[in-house]
Formats: structure tokens, C-alpha cells, sequence
């Protein structure tokens, strides 16, 4: 039976991965995590590991020997201030591609970036062109560096990044901004609204399982953008969630008002208090950030799903979610 190792299957991706891996039947799966899952039935199959602890991580490839490997774990927050707060990203990263390059049981790996490699609006030039912008952005181009050293030694495998990705177990900040449209607190930003390639959490799982079992897949390519097309702007997104959750449509207000609260929102940060806009978040809502995901979706061997289906399934999970808290 085919074994896969998912790492950090306890995240918002892995979790959603995980089960449309038991949906297709497969059932000889490992998620090893230093988190535990957050549905009940995965924890048969979890088994908590350090990343950044190569006699763990040998120990459990070596017990397991899984043929395939899905790398998903990751510090993914923007509070980090240096490099050196992102080992997760770097130091376990290292650990993996170590072991993988010395176990011929290994098939086939997906390995997981960001598009924060670069700065919003920037289109790379090259599979390496790089600018982040951010600690954790420059902690993924040293993992792709990393990768890159490796290469030769390694299993069949590609890398992935990730675009705007939402849906059912999602956190901050998409699941923030569905909250607010359907409480009716959402506001557009009318001609400044951007759009970008994001990504619902049901197609961006077939697209990295379709990668994964696909090992014929050209070579020569190693990177795919994670994703849906067409890109959909903010405003519009906005409109169609409120329609379909019998919300109302959400108003639009003056640019100025919303740069105001931003620097508002700025001052109440540095005091350690949250406020739902800033001056980075509206300049990332304001930003347009498009990335050509037509390989992952080309390769993708399960049908699209349409984004009225996508909205109405995470309304649906958000109600569910909502009960069970109350």
C-alpha cells in the first residue's frame, strides 16, 4: 500500500489534505506535526514530531518508510523579526532533504514555499528571482536555496507556492474577512480595490495531489503556483459572499476615511492592541498580486470547483464551526 508522510498535517492545508487523502482511500498515512490535529479521527494517524530534531525525524522515516512525502510545516506568521525566528522553515527544512537524499524508499516529494518569495505585485522573472519583504519570505528563499543545494541527491520532486489560500479550517486572515462580510462590517475600498489570485482550499488539495501522483510530470519544471483562475477582486468577492450568506451588500466609503483608520489601526498595534485594518493590510487589500497558477490547474486531475460551490461549502463549515463553539 502506498504510504505518505504528510508534515504539519495539522494545519489549515494539511488537515484539508489529509482528509481528501482518506476520501480517495488512502488510509496507510503518517502526519507527524509538534501540533496534535484539530479533528479527532486524525489523531490515529499522528505522531508528534520536532522537524528540527534529525534523530527524530530519522527515526520516524526509518520505522515508517513512506513513498511519498508532502513538506507542509511551517512557521507561517509575519511577527518575526529575523531570519532566525523562521528555523522551522530553514533548519528542519535541511533535516528533511538530508534524509530524503539517503533513503531510496522515498518516490516522490511536494515541497512547500510561499509566493512571498517576492513582494506583492512583483512578477519574477525566474523560477530563483527573489525579493521578499519579510522574515518569513526570506526564511522560504533560503528553504528554496536549500532545496536547490540538494536537488541532485533528491527523490522526484516539486515545489509549490501557496497563493491566497481559503476555505473550510481556515484562520486569519480570510476566515476574519468571510466573519466580516456576513456580520455585515465589511467595507469596500471601491476603485481601489485590487485583484488577486487566490486560491479555495478544495481545488488548491486536488492540484497538490495531482502533482504528487503525476511522477511523469516534466522535470524541467520545478515550481507551481497554487491557485485558481481567474483572479477575483476583493470588492466583487465581497459582494457575491454576502449575497449568498443573506447578507447585506457591503457599503463603500471614501479612500481617506480608510487610510485614516489604518493609521489608526498602526498606533494601536504598537501598543499591543488589535484593530481589524492597518497600513500593511490595506495596502495588501489595495495591491494587486496576480500569479499564473495555469500549470497546477493544467496538471489538476480532479474537476474545478466552481467559486459559488466554494463560498456556499465555507459558509456551511462556518455555520457548523460557529454551533459547535456556541
Amino acid at each position: 500500500m502506498t504510504k505518505i508522510i504528510i508534515t504539519g498535517g495539522s494545519g489549515f492545508i494539511g488537515t484539508n489534505i489529509m482528509i481528501r487523502l482518506l476520501e480517495l482511500g488512502y488510509s496507510n498515512l503518517l502526519n507527524i506535526d509538534l501540533h496534535p490535529p484539530i479533528i479527532e479521527e486524525h489523531n490515529n494517524y499522528y505522531h508528534k514530531v520536532d522537524l528540527k530534531s534529525i534523530d527524530e525525524l530519522t527515526e520516524i522515516f526509518s520505522k515508517f518508510k513512506p513513498s511519498l512525502v508532502i513538506h507542509l510545516a511551517a512557521r507561517t506568521d509575519l511577527k518575526g523579526k529575523n531570519i532566525e525566528d523562521y528555523n522551522d522553515n530553514t533548519l528542519a527544512l535541511e533535516n528533511l532533504c538530508k534524509i530524503l537524499s539517503t533513503n531510496s524508499f522515498v518516490e516522490r516529494v511536494i515541497f512547500t514555499s510561499t509566493t512571498l518569495v517576492c513582494k506583492a505585485g512583483y512578477i519574477p522573472k525566474s523560477e530563483n528571482d527573489y525579493c521578499p519583504t519579510t522574515a518569513y519570505g526570506c526564511s522560504k528563499v533560503e528553504g528554496e536555496k536549500i532545496i536547490n543545494k540538494y536537488a541532485a541527491i533528491l527523490p522526484s520532486f516539486c515545489l509549490i507556492r501557496p497563493t491566497s489560500i481559503w476555505g473550510p479550517y481556515f484562520k486569519e486572515p480570510y476566515k476574519n474577512f468571510f466573519d466580516m462580510v456576513i456580520s455585515e462590517k465589511f467595507i469596500r475600498v471601491g476603485k481601489k480595490s485590487c485583484a488577486k489570485t487566490y486560491g479555495y482550499i478544495g481545488n488548491s488539495v486536488n492540484q497538490i495531489l495531482s502533482l504528487l501522483f503525476q511522477k511523469e510530470l516534466n522535470h524541467n519544471q520545478k515550481v507551481y503556483y497554487i491557485g485558481d483562475n481567474p483572479p477575483y477582486n476583493i470588492d466583487d468577492w465581497s459582494i457575491q459572499i454576502a449575497a449568498l450568506s443573506g447578507a447585506k451588500k457591503p457599503i463603500k466609503v471614501p479612500f481617506f476615511m480608510l487610510k485614516c483608520a489604518a493609521f489608526l489601526g498602526d498606533f494601536l498595534s504598537k501598543l499591543g492592541i488589535k484593530f481589524p485594518l492597518t497600513s500593511f493590510r490595506l495596502n495588501n487589500i489595495t495591491t494587486s498580486n496576480i500569479m499564473n497558477c495555469s500549470s497546477a490547474i493544467r496538471n489538476n486531475k480532479w474537476n474545478n470547483i466552481p467559486l459559488d460551490a466554494a463560498i456556499l461549502e465555507t459558509l456551511s463549515w462556518l455555520k457548523a464551526n460557529r454551533n459547535k463553539d456556541e
